[in-house]
């Protein structure tokens, strides 16, 4: 006859098999029956916690998460319930409970995922420099922990320390081959400027690896936006057609993909109507999207509706797109010409 032990043991087995193949509701419900037969185990708990934090039930996730930090102390359950606390907490913008979840979690066990999740808080917090720190004490525990290269590769790109960059996205790939996301973004990163050249070179092995990125992910939205720029470059102008038409396809309620479909559109004077439309329909869906803004309203500039444009422009560098500056120059120089030129007219409209 099985003892308590052996049944919670095997419903905890079954728990976790339905909670790899997404069977969320089944899980909880095992893991719960686990926990009534044995009280001696943490395992089932956590599972509880786990399986409610991704129903994003927070609170119920950190009160269960809770019980097995007090029940089992220091230990390596312990641990893992701190990690989920703090994702919880993070997840409600909770910040500083994050951090103190992750930092109780790391004192008991040095994890490299623990580090990355408490770089997360600090980058989320506008703590760069400490987010880079906890990157690289993830790489200090595990150096082939690929999602701490990969991390590492965003952010010296958004500092524009591209070679580092470079580095860190391609260590990323030689240790897992199939990270999409790595590919995307070294294929992205090789298709910037250097001194306002383009390196042909490293524009062509970029396509490689966007076409390479798209395959072992089609669905990801940020493939398909930096291959449509990437083959436009090449003046494959219908090849780009479809990659933004299939960033639209799957990222039907963002600002990105209409702004990136109507600039190309606009920019090539294949539609302008069409173009103006995805345009406005990206600051609609995002009125704080600075990118979008700066796109329409550069592009009201071109179609010399000045007017118009300089409210989207100057929305966008309120919002910090520093582009918009050297346009609304050019609009207000134009300006300034045309009452000098006619001063009468100019007096007219303003008496």
């Amino acid at each position: 006859m099985k003892s308590p032990l052996d049944k919670a043991k095997k419903l905890l087995a079954a728990a976790n098999k339905a909670e790899n193949e997404g069977n969320l509701s089944k899980a909880l419900q095992l893991y719960k029956q686990a926990t009534e037969i044995d009280k001696s185990l943490p395992n089932p708990l956590l599972g509880i916690a786990d399986v409610l934090q991704h129903q994003n039930q927070w609170k119920e996730a950190i009160q269960v998460a809770r019980k097995v930090t007090k029940r089992w102390p220091n230990s390596r359950a312990a641990n893992m319930a701190y990690s989920i606390m703090g994702t919880c907490y993070r997840e409600q913008g909770h910040m500083l409970r994050a951090e103190r979840a992750y930092q109780q979690a790391l004192a008991i066990e040095q994890k490299p995922w623990t580090w990355v999740l408490l770089g997360e808080v600090f980058l989320y917090s506008g703590r760069e420099d400490e987010y880079i720190t906890s990157l690289q004490n993830a790489l200090k525990i595990d150096p082939l922990y690929e999602e701490a290269h990969y991390n590492l590769g965003v952010q010296y790109a958004r500092r524009r320390q591209y070679a580092r960059a470079e580095n860190f996205f391609r260590k990323a790939i030689e240790i897992d081959p199939d990270y999409s996301r790595a590919y995307a973004e070294l294929g992205w990163l090789l298709l910037k400027r250097r001194k306002g050249v383009r390196d042909k070179a490293k524009a062509i092995e970029a396509v490689r690896l966007l076409k390479k990125s798209i395959k072992l992910d089609p669905e990801y939205g940020w493939s398909r936006a930096y291959m449509g720029n990437a083959v436009w470059t090449q003046r494959k102008l219908k090849a780009a057609d479809e990659q933004f038409r299939k960033l639209m396809e799957l990222w039907p309620d963002d600002s990105l993909s209409y702004w990136c479909y109507g600039g190309f559109l606009a920019w090539e004077g294949i539609n302008d109507t069409l173009a103006e439309e995805y345009l406005r329909k990206a600051v609609e869906l995002d009125p704080k999207d600075s990118v979008a803004n700066y796109a329409l309203g550069k592009h009201l500039h071109y179609w010399d509706r000045n007017a118009e444009a300089i409210k989207f422009l100057k929305k966008a560098l309120r919002q910090g797109d520093e582009r918009a500056t050297k346009i609304i120059c050019e609009i207000e120089s134009q300006s300034q010409k045309i009452n000098t030129v006619n001063p009468s007219k100019n007096k007219s409209e303003t008496t």
